[in-house]
């Protein structure tokens, strides 16, 4: 398909990125490499989980986003949040999690938070800032 722009049997000169790089990391993130490790662990075949794991885990970030830097602020503050750089697509996915899980874009919601308890932290310790 990267020669045909319509289903044609007839091969176009230019080729054409079906769907962008940002869009594959998406997909291999969020959807094959998931459902590969489950596979994987079914099957108990370790050596598959493991190559998952290792390539998983040194992904590099393609592109940040706005609810990974806005969580990192939450949770790390301004002057912290250097130490904490969203380098990798783990760390981003992380933080998108965390979001999902424990926040809403209300900021008001955030004294109410039970995030902090999980790690024994006092709610004083969550930098509140402005949704996104």
């Amino acid at each position: 398909f990267a020669n045909r722009s319509q289903f044609s049997p007839k091969k176009g000169k230019k080729t054409y990125a079906l769907i962008g790089e940002e869009r594959v990391l998406a997909i291999l993130v969020n959807t094959v490499f998931p459902l590969s490790y489950l596979y994987a662990l079914q099957k108990k075949d370790s050596a598959t989980q493991k190559l998952i794991y290792s390539f998983y885990h040194s992904m590099k970030r393609v592109n940040t986003n706005r609810i990974a830097i806005l969580m990192a602020y939450r949770l790390f503050g301004l002057e912290k949040i250097k130490q904490f750089p969203i380098e990798s697509e783990q760390k981003q996915q992380g933080l998108l999690q965390i979001f999902q899980d424990f926040c809403d874009t209300r900021i008001s919601t955030c004294g109410k938070c039970f995030f902090p308890q999980i790690f024994d932290l006092s709610i004083g310790e969550i930098v509140k800032c402005p949704a996104p």
